[in-house]
């Protein structure tokens, strides 16, 4: 007020005036707004801690007060259950976990991976993380790429929180979608894989990264990479038999098992020993194929004639005429340590809750001689009304029992439960930002 009257002592046109007069009711709208907005939050942290009674006497919703002044139940640390069983190892209950911010967009894949597991984000794992193990009771976070250059001790804090959430179990996940982008951008139909080279090295030092000692307590169940074959394009490329299918003349698809196929000889340069692998940490662990089966046509002309063909073929050594060396059945480990699938399915935008997942696991599944982890995705959004700017809204979920994250789950342990081919079952974090 002081400096405005100042002002308008010195300035002492009406135009200056009547400015003046304009920034001084500006200020006091700001000012009664920012008073308003902290009496709220004044009330908001008043409720909280008087409860949830006391909140909705205050006008908070009796469920907003509910969620905010419980915590979740605390898990056992890793180690053995109370039930005698061991919280580590194979089945799985898990989220692909990635802290980000709400609508961040997904990072390109030709950029470093990020440090989304150090001390950074630390207080995003300390809210999360015992959700996830407290409250959702999962037991296993597939986590994304991270940096290869830096030090063990960066994750230290997050493998700390896990174990404490009761969250035993991790799939670390290998940045080879930035070496695949390389190849399309330069050009080239291999990738470079002399012990020199950017891929072998960070290769390497990722095996290293992965360790036992430096995981904190936390097994590594499974390891995977950020790169996915798409059966949208490449099941209309399958025919009756595998040598009489174009999948193996599509350039995309070579490119792509190429990558995968030189991680896998340093991995397994020999199939009855570890000794001279690359990265000894992953020569006993299981490698996780991504298959992404989102988007492929349930119902084009000889569907699953193609889709078995397809699972068959890739099982095959190439030897043998098949299209892959992944799925080797004389793995080092045994057969715990055998390659699986990792299946990708979405729930679709406009059939929430209602996509018959049942029966597409179960045609997937039901004649595949391999083993495999599901990850299922629901949808951050649903359509609104026709007003656009009510075309898209969020969706709000105050309940992890909700129908679109329930019924996916249980039609995954009756086909489990059926066919005895299924080691596990992940809710895909990113495609649901779970952290609002």
């Amino acid at each position: 007020r002081l400096a405005l009257s100042s002002a308008m002592d010195t300035h002492s046109s009406s135009q200056q005036r009547e400015g003046a007069f304009g920034a001084m009711r500006t200020v006091a709208r700001a000012l009664a707004a920012f008073l308003l907005g902290a009496l709220a939050l004044h009330r908001l942290a008043s409720s909280v801690a008087e409860g949830p009674v006391e909140a909705a006497e205050a006008g908070v919703g009796a469920d907003q007060a509910r969620r905010l002044a419980e915590k979740p139940s605390p898990r056992p640390m890793c180690g053995a259950r109370d039930d005698g069983s061991n919280s580590t190892g194979l089945p799985i209950h898990g989220v692909r976990y990635i802290p980000h911010l709400v609508g961040e967009p997904y990072p390109h894949p030709e950029s470093d991976p990020w440090a989304y597991y150090s001390d950074v984000y630390s207080n995003m794992h300390k809210r999360d993380l015992p959700l996830i193990g407290g409250r959702v009771g999962a037991d296993t976070l597939q986590l994304r790429p991270w940096p290869t250059t830096g030090t063990a001790e960066e994750r230290a804090g997050f493998f700390e929180e896990m174990t404490n959430a009761g969250i035993c179990n991790a799939i670390p996940t290998f940045h080879a979608a930035k070496y695949f982008a390389s190849m399309l951008i330069e050009g080239r139909d291999k990738p470079e894989t002399d012990p020199a080279s950017a891929l072998a090295v960070d290769f390497s030092r990722f095996g290293a990264s992965v360790e036992e000692s430096l995981l904190g307590g936390v097994e590594m169940v499974a390891w995977t990479i950020d790169l996915s074959l798409d059966l949208k394009y490449l099941l209309p490329l399958v025919a009756d038999r595998c040598k009489t299918s174009l999948i193996t003349q599509d350039l995309a698809f070579q490119r792509y098992m190429r990558i995968v196929n030189a991680l896998q000889r340093w991995v397994h340069p020999s199939r009855t020993s570890v000794e001279g692998s690359a990265a000894p940490a992953l020569a006993t662990t299981p490698f996780l194929l991504p298959l992404d089966v989102s988007r492929v046509s349930w119902y084009e002309p000889s569907f699953r004639q193609r889709l078995n063909t397809f699972i068959e073929c890739m099982s095959k050594d190439v030897m043998d005429g098949g299209w892959s060396t992944v799925f080797m059945s004389d793995a080092p480990g045994g057969p715990a340590a055998q390659a699986r699938w990792l299946f990708s399915f979405a729930e679709p935008l406009r059939r929430q809750g209602g996509f018959n997942f049942y029966g597409m696991l179960r045609n997937i599944t039901l004649d595949m001689q391999q083993r495999a982890i599901v990850m299922v995705g629901t949808q951050a959004l649903k359509h609104g009304s026709e007003n656009p700017i009510n075309a898209v809204n969020l969706q709000e979920d105050f309940s992890v029992v909700d129908v679109r994250y329930r019924m996916p789950y249980e039609d995954y342990v009756v086909i489990a439960n059926e066919t005895g081919k299924l080691d596990g079952f992940l809710y895909d974090e990113w495609m649901d930002d779970w952290d609002r």
